[in-house]
């Protein structure tokens, strides 16, 4: 366990919702926009634009941050912050129910996958190398990671595509290491 002010080295990957303020009231209200904060005094509600949630967090699942390298971030692995779309939320869920589908046909009564699976992984949504990426072993704990990724991810889509209450929101995904 780190202490406070600690460095701990690994890949940290964020995806993060961003709602608009601003387009929000306009389409739900009249007046001018604001949202209402009673423990920061120092904060001029008038001026918020947006509201950032963290919706997902990983820690060192690398085949999860090679997939947004790949497919949202035009192979730049840069530690940037990039937009994504509900659409490619859903490629990458739908790919981790696929390999974690796979695995579950084919574990062993321990959970250890076989080489059916390992390599159906490995074709599907393969690991990243990369100093301080975590483990490049297509083990029970890489399968665990997918199946925590889809009860992220399914629920973020879900309420994406019955979105009915006018919000403007986006995603972003950013990591650091």
């Amino acid at each position: 366990m780190a202490l406070w002010g600690e460095i701990v080295m690994g890949l940290d990957m964020y995806l993060r919702k961003h709602t608009s303020v601003q387009h929000f009231w306009l389409a739900m209200m009249e007046g001018d926009p604001k949202v209402t904060l009673t423990d920061l005094p120092f904060v001029d509600e008038k001026k918020i634009i947006a509201l950032v949630e963290e919706v997902c967090y990983w820690r060192k699942v690398n085949s999860v941050h090679q997939w947004f390298v790949t497919n949202v971030q035009n192979g730049e692995d840069d530690c940037g912050s990039y937009n994504v779309e509900v659409e490619e939320l859903m490629d990458l869920a739908k790919l981790c129910m696929a390999v974690h589908g796979h695995y579950l046909q084919n574990k062993n009564n321990h959970g250890t996958p076989n080489k059916k699976a390992k390599e159906f992984a490995e074709e599907t949504l393969p690991m990243m190398q990369g100093f301080f990426f975590g483990s490049d072993k297509y083990d029970k704990y890489y399968f665990s990671d997918l199946e925590k990724t889809i009860e992220m991810l399914n629920p973020l889509i879900e309420e994406q595509l019955n979105e009915d209450n006018g919000a403007h929101q986006w995603f972003k995904y950013s990591s650091s290491w």
